[in-house]
């Protein structure tokens, strides 16, 4: 019901998405793929987002009786984080070309057990406990934010005591359907009926907002300058919104540690931050480099490394090398880091080595403690000054042996 819901409403605004920039729809099913390549016509928008709800109308049925809950069921946590961890790695991989925005089609969820006070001040700067949902909300969060992604979480799902009396089958065919040479181009908008203009209009847009189970979103998407989009009259003025904004930035001297900054943009006669992403980056963030290293850990491959790693385990002592990168792609001494993550752990171990020449074969040696179960290790390396990376695999339940880089 989210997908069929969110798709309809967002294909009903295509020409407006289409009007800020170029737009590319990605399914995850559960791994991402590319529905629709980056497009500025409203009509391929449309068409795409049409398919991706019909598809969801005829799903629809077996997905009712398999969550009668209506999304509000906590996720389990490893599958919420490896999901995040591939929203993560997909956005890496796009070029960053300035500002944009992230609509994530998703469900709200209740708080897990002990979590809702962790999440009632997502604000904070602590990334949370380790392994818990909070901190790969909050990890995600900030990864975004420095990616310049303002995101909408977009559980839009229809009230039970709200259904639209005025969208029945025909009407939801004819929207998925498409346009027609005798159209505008986009697809029919759809008549809400009901609720006036009064001031109780606005009553589904503040229960969105103020709902338990939307406070794991608004931990997402608040450190983005972004909110929750649960009823579509709230998806008009937030295109709008992103229209308006203003994009402010920067020179200032940069420390390629891999670290975020926190950031606040303030008027001189004010004590108010205005509102915008609130982390910036002058290299690869860490949890970027974490949600590689804990995606090949669970044994899904890496593409994109440029830099071949070499790595063996020793008793607890990982030999890790680099052979010597090309003359092309030779620079002075800069810092790398070395991730390295286990198949049952969400923790990441980071060590960052302050100065290392990759003009010419590089090579260390980590003391590691595999936890007790783990079957795979994932060794990820960057060339946080030059934003280059490699990544490989160690099976630790075979012989020790040398293993090529990703």
């Amino acid at each position: 019901e989210t997908v069929l819901n969110a798709s309809l409403a967002l294909a009903r605004k295509a020409r407006e998405l289409t009007g800020l920039g170029t737009v590319e729809v990605v399914v995850a099913d559960p791994e991402p793929r590319v529905a629709l390549a980056a497009t500025g016509e409203a009509q391929a928008l449309s068409d795409a987002l049409g398919a991706i709800a019909a598809q969801a109308r005829q799903d629809g049925s077996r997905a009712a009786k398999a969550n009668k809950a209506g999304g509000s069921v906590a996720p389990e946590t490893a599958a919420l984080r490896r999901q995040l961890d591939r929203l993560v790695t997909l956005v890496a991989d796009r070029p960053r070309t300035g500002a944009g925005a992230l609509f994530l089609v998703m469900d709200a969820f209740v708080p897990p057990p002990g979590e809702a006070d962790l999440l009632s001040t997502a604000l904070a700067d602590d990334p949370g406990p380790p392994g818990t949902a909070t901190a790969a909300l909050r990890e995600t969060a900030r990864v975004l934010a420095a990616r310049g992604l303002v995101t909408f979480a977009v559980p839009m799902r229809e009230p039970q005591e709200r259904k639209r009396v005025e969208v029945n089958d025909t009407e939801r065919i004819r929207v998925m359907s498409g346009p027609s040479r005798h159209t505008t181009g986009v697809p029919p908008v759809i008549p809400m009926g009901g609720t006036g203009r009064g001031p109780l209009r606005h009553e589904p847009v503040v229960d969105v907002l103020t709902r338990p189970d939307s406070a794991p979103l608004m931990t997402l998407v608040q450190p983005t300058a972004g909110t929750v989009l649960g009823v579509e009259e709230q998806l008009g003025p937030a295109l709008q919104g992103l229209a308006g904004r203003w994009r402010v930035w920067f020179q200032a001297p940069e420390i390629p540690d891999g670290s975020l900054r926190r950031v606040e943009v303030r008027l001189p006669s004010s004590k108010v931050p205005l509102r915008g992403p609130r982390w910036v980056m002058a290299s690869t963030p860490e949890g970027l480099a974490a949600a590689r290293a804990r995606l090949l850990a669970g044994g899904t491959s890496m593409t994109g490394g440029a830099v071949p790693v070499e790595a063996r385990l020793e008793g607890k002592e990982l030999r890790l090398r680099l052979p010597a990168l090309p003359a092309t792609a030779a620079a002075p001494a800069g810092p790398v880091r070395i991730s390295v993550a286990f198949d049952n752990r969400s923790e990441v171990k980071h060590t960052v080595v302050p100065e290392a020449d990759l003009g010419k074969a590089w090579q260390t040696t980590l003391r590691i403690q595999p936890p007790t179960g783990a079957r795979k290790a994932a060794v990820v390396v960057e060339d946080l000054a030059r934003g280059r990376w490699g990544a490989t695999a160690l099976d630790l339940t075979a012989a020790p042996a040398a293993q090529p880089g990703g």
